[in-house]
């Protein structure tokens, strides 16, 4: 698809009357905004700031299971036990409430090999339909597959991880979506939106996560009619382009999108 100079200018104007309205309304006391949003979009939006890259190995997977979670049905289920949207800091709690087991509580569960031991433990326990669309057979499952997809990823470490990754976003659009597709392909029923949100989140700005919110924003961004009939991958590629030429990372397009179409709502609080 090629990107016209008019088009550029135009999402240049547009995406920074996204931002500043973002900032204004998350700054206002009593806005109707979640909480994490609120100082999301200030650390990022405005300050430019991008996510901590985790220290740990724990802790990236606690941001890997975070992310497959964040689709809209399980993310809701989720929110209907913790009272909140999961993070990497409570979705050990999460699961805890969930399966009634202690050890999702523990640092050292999330190691992969012990995650995927707790996960099966929990498997032979309550003999699960794995295939099936319900709920806790869905997070049985993602933690038995992403315990197992990581423990390869991980195994010369979690420097020798990032390294993998950095050297693939050296590479052109098409490189970086392959490789999404590539890890999304050894986990049950997560797809390359929600390994990009992994990517993303733990501070490679490379990445966008391609899903229905960034799909309905787009086309109004580019003064185009519809983006229905442009594939996820396109869409991704696009982003890398339509990124380059405005000179924004495209973690900052996806997050000024993302807000913007969660509390557009409310622009004229602020306007």
């Amino acid at each position: 698809m090629n990107i016209y100079q008019d088009q550029v200018s135009q999402a240049r104007t547009a995406l920074e009357r996204y931002r500043t309205t973002l900032v204004k309304f998350a700054k206002l006391q009593h806005s109707p905004i979640l909480e994490i949003d609120r100082k999301e979009i200030i650390k990022y939006l405005e300050h430019g700031g991008f996510p901590d890259r985790p220290d740990t190995i724990p802790l990236l997977m606690k941001c890997l299971i975070k992310s497959c979670y964040s689709y809209a049905v399980l993310r809701k289920y989720c929110v209907s036990i913790l009272g909140e949207i999961p993070s990497p800091g409570t979705i050990g709690e999460c699961l805890a409430r969930v399966f009634s087991h202690e050890p999702f509580r523990e640092e050292e569960t999330w190691f992969p090999a012990k995650l995927g031991e707790t996960a099966a433990e929990i498997q032979v326990r309550e003999k699960y339909d794995l295939k099936s669309n319900r709920m806790k057979p869905r997070m049985i499952r993602v933690l038995l597959d992403s315990s197992s997809e990581m423990g390869m990823k991980l195994e010369r470490g979690l420097s020798a991880f990032y390294l993998e990754v950095e050297d693939v976003v050296k590479g052109e659009p098409e490189h970086l979506w392959e490789y999404v597709v590539e890890l999304a392909r050894g986990i049950y029923n997560v797809g390359p939106a929600l390994i990009c949100d992994f990517l993303k989140e733990i501070g490679f700005s490379q990445f966008v996560k391609v899903d229905h919110h960034f799909q309905k924003e787009f086309p109004a961004l580019m003064n185009m009619n519809s983006c229905d009939k442009i594939s996820p991958r396109i869409h991704f590629i696009i982003s890398q382009q339509i990124s380059k030429e405005l000179g924004m990372t495209p973690y900052h397009l996806d997050k000024i999108l993302y807000d913007w179409g969660r509390y557009k709502k409310y622009a004229n609080w602020v306007e």
